[in-house]
């Protein structure tokens, strides 16, 4: 969440910033910052407690696959991780694909151990 209001504030930033606002605008957990974000770019917005954190990310490259696939990462993922649960929902954005491929990444129960989740890495 944090790059979204470097972005607002950031000079010739803003029509970025205003694709990142919209597309984030489709969690429904953004929902309660949009009109402080609206109001004055962000300045306001406390998000030492807020449950969710909103990201984009890039990938790198692909593991395993040739170079004549016709797979792209020309695109980003819209990314929003819950703290509470751990589950990671996320929107694919390329403005010359699909729009709004869907990412989902949610724990599972493993009955007597109880929830799981895998880790994550971020570089």
């Amino acid at each position: 969440m944090l790059k979204i209001i470097l972005f607002l504030l950031a000079s010739g930033r803003h029509r970025e910033a205003e694709d990142d606002v919209r597309h984030w605008s489709k969690f429904p957990s953004f929902t309660p910052l949009l009109s402080q974000i609206e109001a004055d770019g962000g300045k306001s917005v406390d998000l030492s407690n807020y449950p969710y954190i909103f990201m984009r990310w890039k990938e790198q490259y692909f593991v395993n696959v040739g170079v004549d696939c016709g797979l792209t990462i020309a695109g980003f993922y819209y990314v929003c991780f819950s703290c509470s649960d751990g589950s990671i929902s996320g929107f694919y954005y390329d403005p010359n694909s699909s729009p709004f491929q869907k990412l989902e990444l949610k724990c599972t129960n493993e009955k007597q151990s109880g929830f799981t989740f895998s880790s994550y890495e971020l570089q």
